[in-house]
């Protein structure tokens, strides 16, 4: 399962820093990692909607 490293992640294959893919192929150790936060599944992850920022405030 590909995930997305949200903390410093220790693999035998090396050093996956935050933001950098990781491919953990124990299902029960991705699971894992999502539950404590420390990986996070990039296909369940819904963007927010955009905010309108150049909306002009009422008039008095």
């Amino acid at each position: 399962m590909k995930l997305t490293a949200r903390i410093t992640l220790h693999t035998p294959k090396g050093v996956v820093q935050p933001g950098e893919p990781v491919e953990i192929k124990d299902k029960d150790e991705a699971a894992y990692l999502i539950d404590i936060g420390a990986a996070a599944d990039p296909a369940s992850v819904v963007e927010s909607a955009p905010v309108d920022d150049g909306a002009a405030p009422p008039e008095a």
